[in-house]
């Protein structure tokens, strides 16, 4: 038998690696595993083993892998072609101006990278020229693509700005003109290429020039326009035919000159043959030119009058005046005569006047003043005559055919009657016009102003003298009915007398006074009257007539009440309108007070208190007042104060003799009230910062208090302060006992708790010097605060916000903006923030 034995091998398991993605142009190789030492791979499409190729497309490749065995195992992987992404570069613009800024963007990616320093969609400033940039974009399978975009920049225009001319005079015209570029724009108001003509001073002119591509530049240029001389030929002049003028201009400055018409020089003397105008032309070292005129004016002398001969009296005044020299003339006279001018001539003379015109031109003429005499005006001796009496005055002196004038309304040799003493002035004047003066004083002496004296009142029998005056030293006074000047006599009925009274002038007159002879008044003092001692009476006379009047012996006044010590008799003397007078007497009797006094057996206690008063005197009637309002009636009574306070008790007693008396005790009876406790303390918002409390008392009518202060302590004193434990939130009960020394008292009780307390510290200063020390300004919130709303604000001097934060920890570091640190000084800070328990800024 024949064994035959076969072998069966497995086929290998190939692995054509992972699935994965390339892009469009990217190499790869596909390498098969698992055939095992000395196995062979074999790809489809073209694929080499190991062999790196580039795939046109997404495929799906086999491998069939033998191994050594010629066992033969497949396997796929496929390869993913991604394709390019599609890249664009874009710039916006594409052609500026330089220094201009463009974008340059990127398209078709995902990533973009920008050659030449650019970023995407960064504006950034190319240089001039054209210039390519390129962009390389990557999407999100990593694929890489680029694109590219030419840039544009052309330069500057070079503008310049030309004035033609740069420097000319006032109201010349000039051109202003650009180049460099291809249209121009002027400020100022100028046009490029025309004229204009540009304001007094140099001006800086700015042109903007903008060439083919729009890009523009700027130049300027300096105009110098000068103003014209103030050209003056001087002020006309006025000169006399002969004379010589020299004319003169000024104004051109340094350096300038002066050109005349009509042949004149400037500066040299000429004579002009008539009246002429010359204009003068100026020119200043800039060649600006200018004019002005003057007129030389020639005239002939002028016709002098002095004017015509006259006459004066001596110590008139004269007056000279010229005429012919014209207006603004002047005439000057010998004698020491001023043109116009008063003066007084001390005798007859001839003067000379030198008339001068305004342009200079002289004449002469005279003048003859004749100068008569004064009268010598006599008004004749002073005298004197009586009121009422007439009076002549007559002139003398002033010749034949002289008149005399008196003032007053006096004329002269015709009598008139003086109404007092004056002096009276005569004017004489006398042939020849001219005039004197005298005087006269005439003495009007007033008639004596005589009295006879008042009217007198006398009673029957009495005395009288009568004396007249007025009639000064020296008068006589004659009396009718018998009676002798300064003797007295006793008229037996009422007369009227008259005086004649004469004065050391012979002067008259006369005075009457009646002289009335009245009877005695029935005067009368009134009954008998009966009274208490220290009660006042009135005792009045009566019977010495209508206006009569009354005087007392003892002090006493007519009808005035008054208060007698004792028991009296009083005398009135009663006198009549006319002075006559009588008495009679009046008995007032006085009876005295009764003694009082009373007792209370308690003086003092609390409201409501009952008090017992007794009287320590006899009497008729009693009546009590207790000083609140209360009242009684009785020897010894009894009353209940019941509100607090110091009283007066009075007692008023009645004698049998119908007599009071009255006695007050004052504060005799002193009630006091129940005490009121009453406290308050301060601070009303007490925190574990401060645990100190004051205590102000404002109990009423208290002497001494007892204080629980809550915490186990107390005091006595009036207003205590006390020191808590530094607990928060703990609540104390108060209370304050208020007694009076009567032994009343009162209570009251407050609580207050001991909060806790929001610390938080601010500084004032800080150093922003970067050692790390105080660089930052910022509150200090310390443990235990929840802070919210939080808002800091700083501010300069000129209220311009230099730092704002909303967060606590995030303080000012002396910054501002760009400018970096601001200058040391003094800076306004506001915080505003929240906490949990209240609300604090």
């Amino acid at each position: 038998m024949l064994l035959i034995l076969t072998t069966v091998n497995p086929n290998p398991v190939i692995d054509a690696g992972a699935d994965f993605a390339v892009c469009d142009g990217d190499a790869v190789t596909l390498s098969g595993t698992g055939a095992g030492l000395g196995g062979t791979y074999t790809w489809d499409g073209g694929v080499t083993d190991g062999v790196a190729f580039t795939p046109a497309a997404t495929t799906t490749y086999t491998v069939t892998g033998t191994d050594a065995n010629g066992c033969e195992g497949t396997d796929d992987i496929t390869v993913t072609v991604n394709p390019l992404p599609t890249v664009t570069a874009a710039a916006a613009p594409d052609e500026i101006c330089e220094d201009a800024t463009l974008v340059l963007t990127g398209g078709g990616a995902d990533t973009y990278v920008w050659d030449g320093g650019a970023t995407d969609g960064v504006a950034f400033t190319p240089p001039v020229g054209v210039t390519t940039y390129t962009v390389t974009g990557t999407d999100a399978n990593g694929c890489v693509n680029t694109a590219t975009v030419d840039v544009t920049v052309n330069p500057l225009p070079t503008v310049t700005a030309t004035a033609v001319p740069d420097e000319i005079c006032e109201d010349a015209t000039l051109v202003l003109t650009g180049g460099g570029a291809d249209t121009y724009v002027w400020d100022g108001g100028a046009t490029d290429g025309v004229a204009f003509t540009p304001p007094l001073g140099v001006t800086t002119y700015t042109v903007t020039g903008t060439d083919i591509n729009g890009c523009v530049n700027t130049a300027t240029v300096d105009v110098t326009v000068n103003p014209l001389p103030v050209i003056d030929a001087g002020p006309d002049v006025e000169i006399c035919t002969g004379d010589n003028v020299i004319l003169a201009g000024t104004g051109a400055g340094l350096g300038g000159t002066y050109a005349w018409d009509g042949g004149v020089t400037d500066g040299v003397t000429f004579a002009p043959a008539a009246t002429a105008t010359y204009t003068v032309t100026g020119t200043d070292a800039n060649g600006c030119v200018n004019a002005d005129d003057v007129t030389v004016s020639v005239v002939d002398l002028p016709a002098i009058d002095a004017g015509a001969d006259f006459a004066i009296c001596i110590g008139d005044e004269a007056t000279l005046t010229g005429s012919g020299a014209g207006l603004g003339g002047t005439y000057t006279w010998d004698g020491g005569v001023t043109d116009g001018v008063a003066f007084t001539p001390a005798a007859t003379a001839t003067y000379t006047v030198t008339g001068t015109t305004a342009s200079g031109c002289v004449n002469t003429d005279d003048i003859t003043v004749t100068v008569n005499p004064l009268p010598a005006v006599d008004a004749g001796p002073d005298f004197a005559i009586c009121d009422g009496d007439d009076a002549t005055l007559t002139g003398t002196g002033a010749g034949m055919g002289g008149t005399y004038a008196w003032d007053g309304g006096v004329t002269d040799g015709v009598a008139f009657t003086p109404a007092a003493t004056a002096t009276y002035t005569v004017t004489g004047t006398d042939a020849n016009g001219c005039v004197n003066t005298d005087d006269i004083t005439l003495t009007v002496n007033p008639l004596p102003s005589v009295d006879a004296g008042p009217d007198n009142i006398i009673c029957l029998g009495e005395t009288v003298v009568l004396s007249g005056s007025g009639a000064g030293y020296g008068g006589v006074y004659v009396w009718d009915g018998g009676v002798v000047d300064g003797v007295a006599f006793s008229p037996d009925a009422t007369a009227t007398y008259t005086v004649i009274g004469t004065d050391d002038n012979g002067c008259v007159n006369t005075d009457e006074v009646t002289v009335s002879v009245v009877d005695l008044p029935p005067v009368e003092a009134g009954p008998d009257q009966e009274i208490c001692i220290g009660e006042s009476v009135v005792l009045s006379g009566s019977g010495a007539g209508v206006d009569g009047s009354y005087s007392w012996d003892g002090g006493v006044v007519d009808g005035v009440s008054f208060t007698p010590g004792s028991t009296a008799i009083y005398t009135v003397t009663g006198t009549t309108a006319g002075g006559c007078t009588n008495t009679d007497d009046v008995m007032v009797t006085v009876h005295p007070l009764p003694e009082i006094g009373f007792t209370a057996d308690q003086l003092q206690g609390c409201a409501p208190f009952e008090i017992n008063f007794a009287s320590l005197t006899d009497g008729i009637a009693f009546e009590w007042a207790f000083g609140d309002g209360s009242t009684a009636t009785g020897e010894t009574p009894s009353h209940v104060y019941s509100t607090a306070g110091l009283y007066d008790v009075t007692l008023t007693l009645t004698s049998p003799a119908g007599c009071e008396n009255t006695v007050t005790y004052d504060n005799y009876i002193d009630i006091v009230p129940q005490p009121i406790a009453a406290f308050r303390y301060s601070p009303d918002d007490i925190t574990v910062n401060d645990t100190e409390v004051d205590f102000t008392n404002e109990s009423m009518y208290a002497d001494s208090y007892i204080w629980d202060f809550g915490d186990g302590t107390g005091s006595e004193a009036e207003h205590p302060s006390h020191l808590y434990p530094a607990v928060g939130n703990k609540e104390y009960r108060i209370r304050l006992r208020a007694i009076s020394d009567y032994g009343c008292e009162d209570m009251v009780e407050q609580y207050i708790t001991i909060k806790d307390a929001l610390l938080y510290f601010i500084p004032n200063t800080f150093t922003p010097d970067g050692n790390s020390f105080n660089d930052e300004f910022k509150p200090v919130f310390y443990s235990g605060i929840d802070i919210y709303n939080y808002h800091l604000m700083v501010f300069n001097r000129w209220g311009e916000m230099v730092f704002e934060s909303y967060d606590a920890t995030y303080g000012w570091d002396g910054t501002y903006g760009d400018m970096g640190l601001v200058e040391d000084g003094v800076y306004v800070w506001r915080i505003e923030f929240k906490e949990t328990m209240s609300e604090t800024s």
